[in-house]
């Protein structure tokens, strides 16, 4: 419901919340409507397989832990202004 009213500029999503509920959430939104938002994840899965399907899935990039704060804000910036 919060989506239908004001959709943000960018999502970045904790993957750890468990592999499937991170995906669902993802293809969820991609499914409301969102399909125009960047989403960048944070995950400390850095196998090929997961990275495939979270692409998949609808994640526009991903941030692999351990990571620095510089890290995250060049891919954040990446994504916003284009």
């Amino acid at each position: 419901e919060s989506f239908a009213k004001e959709l943000p500029a960018l999502i970045f999503l904790d993957i750890e919340m468990g592999e499937e509920v991170g995906l669902s959430i993802v293809l969820g939104f991609e499914s409301r409507g969102g399909a125009d938002i960047p989403i960048v994840m944070g995950t400390s899965h850095n196998e090929r397989e997961f990275v495939l399907r979270a692409v998949n899935a609808g994640a526009d990039d991903f941030v692999i832990k351990p990571f620095q704060a510089l890290t995250i804000k060049e891919r954040l910036e990446k994504h916003l202004k284009t």
